[in-house]
């Protein structure tokens, strides 16, 4: 971790601060000092960026949170307004008593006791994936959350990889979602080059950790953000754990002309049955219409009744025939 001094604002640049349930933006100036962490980014929406080596000192804002780094490309639409991210210069590093500089893996982490245990056979893990950044998971992830807590289901919620955003669980908090968390409780503002190793290991300790506070017969939803193709996604997605723990899969699009397709490809990529289809591509009635075709069940995160979406993510044979039902009428096939 280190403590930096802003250069140059990115136009309407700031950090998110977060006091309890409220998140905020807080604009910099020059000048202005931070105590910011360093890492990886990579978010083909937005910007690539390193880690800087010793003696690199001039760094950028690479995410809203205040993870610094060294921006390798620049993704942003020069069409939409200024793209050049903020810029600092490192005054120096945070050390310990010993002199040792301090990582965010150094501070406190949360207990989850033995990460060997197993699962209770009356809980259930949803994992929410997409083929893309800007999808349409947190949406579809509140619409989860609000349908199960809205029939007396606890229902715990972790964001497994990505770059950590102070704002990104702030409607699934209010649709009832308790607790909430994300890698950064473990010692990571960003998984990006996290090794697959300790990968897997993350995804344990979270599910672990809130398969704990639900409470027997809880249900947990597990982010796995960015596109399946990103490389810390794809390989939780190809870990046979997952396969293992695992009771439902939904699949996020942002957008497709072939949205069977994409289905199909992501099975035969990953290997995983997708249950669920939602995004931001389902809000166009066509879309679902297809997936309907293609015996594919889908929702749109704004619309779809609560009932209907329970049984089909919490069932663990067949959705009740009302649920069917339900679905079915939205293409007129009742």
């Amino acid at each position: 971790m280190e403590v930096v001094r802003v250069g140059y604002v990115f136009e309407d640049g700031g950090v998110e601060v977060r006091a309890g349930d409220k998140v905020s933006t807080v604009p910099l100036d020059i000048g202005q000092r931070l105590i910011v962490a360093v890492g990886w980014r990579d978010a083909v929406d937005e910007y690539d960026a390193r880690p800087p080596q010793p003696g690199e000192t001039d760094l950028h804002l690479c995410a809203p949170c205040g993870l610094l780094g060294i921006v390798t490309e620049n993704h942003l639409d020069p069409g939409v307004g200024e793209t050049e991210p903020t810029r600092v210069r490192v005054l120096n590093a945070i050390v310990d008593a010993d002199g040792k500089t301090v990582n965010a893996g150094d501070l406190p982490a949360p207990d989850v006791g033995d990460v060997d245990l197993e699962r209770k056979a009356s809980n259930r893990l949803i994992v929410v994936t997409a083929d893309k950044m800007n999808a349409g998971k947190s949406t579809a992830i509140e619409a989860i959350v609000r349908a199960l807590t809205g029939q007396g289901h606890r229902v715990g919620v972790g964001k497994v990889t990505g770059t950590v955003r102070c704002s990104g669980f702030a409607d699934v908090r209010a649709a009832g979602a308790a607790p909430i968390i994300d890698f950064s409780w473990f010692g990571f503002p960003s998984t990006c080059q996290l090794p697959k190793d300790e990968l897997v290991a993350l995804f344990r300790r979270m599910l672990v950790y809130l398969d704990a506070r639900v409470g027997e017969g809880g249900v947990v939803i597990l982010e796995l953000a960015d596109g399946w193709d990103q490389p810390e996604t794809s390989h939780l997605l190809e870990c046979p754990e997952l396969a293992t723990v695992k009771d439902r899969i939904v699949l996020c699009l942002a957008g497709t002309p072939d949205p069977v397709k994409q289905v199909d490809q992501f099975r035969n990529q990953l290997g995983h049955a997708v249950d669920v289809v939602s995004g931001t591509a389902c809000a166009d009635d066509d879309v679902r219409a297809l997936l309907y075709d293609g015996e594919l069940w889908s929702f749109d995160a704004k619309s779809v009744p609560d009932f209907p979406l329970v049984e089909l993510l919490l069932n663990s044979t067949a959705p009740h025939p009302d649920a069917r039902a339900a679905l079915a009428g939205f293409f007129n096939e009742e």
